[in-house]
């Protein structure tokens, strides 16, 4: 409710800067799982390349009690081809919860996984998709939650928010919220995010952590003054 927030309207252009806040799911269920692997398979057959016995899926060996749960964790994973021919083999994993997890070297893929059949890992992979729309990965005995304090760790659906439109105008104010706040994560936070609407709208934007917003929207409402200002005296606006 109340987004998308505009932001800022460019004086010059008129391009709007927006502010979007999405509930996102990351989440594949088993059928999505198999088309995935059926495209890759079929990508690999178009360029003549024979897909690696490890391509598909596998059963966690290393924790087989995640989460209290009783259950192992599954994975899909499917061979990053460029790596093939660079010494590790490296490999795209989807989970029941995540549909862009950390890629993982064949080493560590197979010391800590097994390979195991569709049909295997069907059951466990519907557990696991259902789980993580309500329990966290540190399932009922999360501390955080035992407090009553949220904990989203390895759920499906997870809190967006976006900068969208005309962000060149307005990057500097973000940037030095940034700095100001010594966002020792910033980095990872401050990136471009592509996502598809249920409406089939696809969004690009600045994705920013949700604490931060509150300076964002502060450091941008600071810009509008700024030019309405300059508007009146001329000059110039500066980031501070």
């Amino acid at each position: 409710e109340g987004f998308p927030q505009l932001l800022h309207t460019c004086p010059s252009s008129g391009a709007e800067t927006n502010l979007m806040k999405l509930t996102v799911d990351r989440g594949v269920s088993f059928q999505a799982a198999l088309a995935k692997l059926s495209t890759y398979q079929e990508e690999w057959q178009k360029m003549e390349r024979g897909v690696s016995p490890e391509c598909g899926f596998w059963v966690s060996t290393y924790v087989t009690n995640w989460a209290q749960t009783g259950m192992p964790r599954v994975l899909m994973a499917t061979e990053i081809w460029r790596t093939s021919t660079r010494g590790t083999r490296t490999f795209r994993i989807q989970r029941p919860n995540n549909c862009d997890s950390l890629a993982l070297a064949l080493p560590d893929l197979s010391s800590n996984y097994r390979k195991a059949t569709a049909e295997e890992v069907k059951e466990l992979w519907a557990f696991w998709y259902e789980f993580a729309l309500q329990q966290c990965d540190h399932g009922l005995k999360c501390k955080s939650r035992a407090i009553g304090a949220p904990c989203t760790r390895g759920m499906r659906m997870s809190t967006v928010c976006l900068i969208s439109g005309a962000v060149l105008p307005v990057w500097a104010y973000i940037d030095s919220v940034f700095k100001a706040m010594r966002h020792k994560q910033s980095q990872q936070f401050l990136r471009v995010v592509r996502t598809v609407l249920l409406t089939g709208e696809r969004i690009v934007g600045l994705n920013i952590p949700e604490e931060a917003v509150e300076q964002v929207v502060g450091a941008v409402e600071a810009l509008d003054g700024c030019e309405e200002l300059v508007a009146q005296e001329g000059g110039g606006c500066a980031a501070r």
